[in-house]
């Protein structure tokens, strides 16, 4: 089943989902003031990912109540390799003052050693910052405005079974973008470079694991992208599964198909434990996926803070395979995105 949901309050009078389901655009209203849950249980975040086949930058600003988080990750696919830095404090519960709706206002945050800033106006986002000691000791700069081509994205609201826990999520492939990264004194071309936003609000149960994985490029002459996921909450409404194309040639806004079932079959070792370097394979119950993913980059991360958990493995690759848009094969040559399960106590 999927359930289009229409405009309205995200929430009812007791703080649950008052719509369950999917849409194209973030059509319900979020608001904080309607969330029946203590305000150190709810998590906000801003997450963009931008990158071409050489290089790539993922930024983050996450407000997750009693703990947030700001970090940018550079990324060399050449090489290849990533590095890595976070500012991490507790106790923000809501100080951020993160935006209620991921098509307008502004994200920003400044530390001694960090400021970013997200400003969305007109269908562009302009994402402007520095953080110190990423590479090598260099610090990053960016200077990016990402555009809107396929002019809808994938929009979630999920409900947990337990009272009061939410999830409101909003997703944007094919984001085009301008501008450059500098490391150190280099700078970086990210002009025609694409991205993808997610933007999270809600209240999570405590232990989750979540499998996503997004792409975005072109194959065959044809603007293509997926965001595929699956893992928590009630989505019995909806699944987090979309596929998107264009012709190049073409201002007509991207053809969304709405996808049900997905799994990821991440390779195993004779232990059982995941081997996230090797190749998966990404497939639906009806065959309408069918993709192979060979990684190149696993950007890993284990935090440990007693009752804060988290295990993360956002694995960086090339996708190849077909999705079924508009009722025919949708042909994925070796686009490059990544797959990511995640593990948090939080």
């Amino acid at each position: 089943m999927q359930h289009e949901i229409i405009k309205g309050k995200l929430l009812d009078q007791s703080g649950r989902i008052a719509e369950p389901g999917f849409a194209y655009l973030p059509v319900k209203t979020y608001d904080r003031q309607d969330i029946k849950a203590p305000k150190w249980r709810i998590k906000e975040w801003d997450y963009y990912y931008v990158g071409n086949s050489h290089h790539g930058l993922s930024l983050t600003i996450s407000d997750m109540g009693y703990i947030w988080m700001v970090g940018a990750t550079f990324f060399d696919f050449k090489a290849p390799k990533e590095c890595s830095k976070s500012f991490v404090g507790f106790f923000s519960m809501g100080k951020f003052h993160l935006p209620a709706s991921p098509l307008e206002g502004q994200s920003h945050v400044s530390g001694k050693s960090y400021e970013f800033t997200f400003d969305v106006h007109d269908d562009e986002r302009h994402l402007l910052g520095h953080i110190d000691d990423v590479v090598d000791g260099k610090p990053v700069a960016f200077d990016l405005t990402l555009k809107d081509q396929n002019r809808l994205g994938l929009c979630i609201a999920t409900p947990f079974k337990k009272k009061g826990r939410f999830y409101y999520n909003y997703k944007f492939n094919n984001l085009l973008a301008s501008g450059s990264v500098k490391v150190g004194d280099t700078a970086y071309d990210f002009e025609g470079a694409q991205g993808v936003l997610d933007w999270g609000r809600g209240v999570w149960t405590y232990k989750n694991t979540w499998y996503w994985l997004s792409f975005s490029g072109i194959s065959h002459n044809k603007l293509v992208g997926a965001n595929l996921g699956y893992g928590f909450g009630d989505t019995s409404a909806a699944s987090e599964n979309m596929a998107y194309e264009k012709s190049l040639s073409s201002d007509k806004p991207a053809h969304a198909t709405k996808l049900d079932d997905v799994t990821f079959y991440i390779p195993k070792d004779d232990q059982g434990n995941d081997c996230f370097m090797g190749e998966w394979l990404i497939k639906s119950q009806s065959g309408d996926i069918d993709l192979i993913f060979k990684p190149v980059i696993n950007r890993s991360s284990k935090t440990d803070l007693l009752v804060i958990k988290s295990i993360q493995n956002q694995v960086f690759g090339h996708f190849t395979g077909t999705i079924v848009s508009q009722g025919k094969p949708l042909l994925i040559d070796n686009i490059l995105g990544f797959a990511e399960k995640v593990f948090n106590a939080w």
